[in-house]
């Protein structure tokens, strides 16, 4: 996914205020599953934006909604997550929903959420074939729109919280020895496989490291 590095390290800044912030004021703060409630509370009192999360259900076959945002000009922000995901989903949802709140600028809001995913969904779909196909990605190729961005920058932020960097070089370690499995992990971070998965990629690293390196 084609991304601008500079909107993504000024992203991992701020997940990294997130986790100092967390180790300095909440209690078990170092405890995994990291905990949503802590996170919330944490990216409340960095943003000062009063939060509010809501499960919901709905009858209608919404397979791609997993959550949303609602913000308001007063200072205050609603999160819907659907209730008809497993727990894992609902966690890393909630927690991508709040990462919004903490990096996005008023230049990323999106007032079509429909067509938002729709662009996110080509945009994946490019990066698959290209990957697939063992197709280098050229400079120069378009960058996704803010509000695209913004969603793959979030989803970024939560992994990174959700599934700190520092338990990654022996997980993928043991997960190479056969010690552990995706599953396995998934359960004790209480995040989706997919997300551990993205995170022990090599190309996922290689980014994700080269952008620690400028925050030192």
């Amino acid at each position: 996914m084609l991304l601008h590095a500079d909107k993504l390290l000024a992203a991992l800044k701020q997940a990294k205020e997130v986790i100092e912030h967390t180790r300095l004021y909440c209690l078990s703060s170092d405890r995994i599953p990291v905990s949503i409630v802590d996170l919330e509370w944490v990216i409340q009192d960095i943003t000062g934006i009063s939060i509010s999360k809501y499960q919901v259900t709905t009858s209608t076959n919404l397979t791609y909604f997993r959550g949303m945002l609602d913000r308001s000009s007063k200072g205050k922000a609603r999160i819907f997550i659907n209730a008809n995901q497993p727990d894992y989903w609902q966690r890393y949802t909630c927690a991508k929903e709040l990462c919004h709140i903490l990096i996005d600028k008023e230049s990323d809001f999106s007032q079509d959420g429909a067509q938002t995913l729709n662009k996110m969904i080509e945009a994946k779909a490019m990066e698959r074939f290209l990957d697939e196909n063992k197709i280098p990605q050229e400079d120069g190729m378009k960058v996704p729109d803010n509000e695209v961005q913004s969603e793959n920058i979030a989803e970024i932020i939560a992994t990174e919280i959700m599934y700190p960097y520092e338990f990654r070089e022996k997980d993928l370690a043991q997960l190479k020895a056969g010690k552990v499995t995706t599953a396995s992990l998934a359960l004790h971070f209480k995040v989706p496989p997919l997300i551990i998965q993205t995170a022990l990629g090599a190309d996922y690293l290689r980014v994700i490291k080269d952008m620690r390196k400028q925050l030192k």
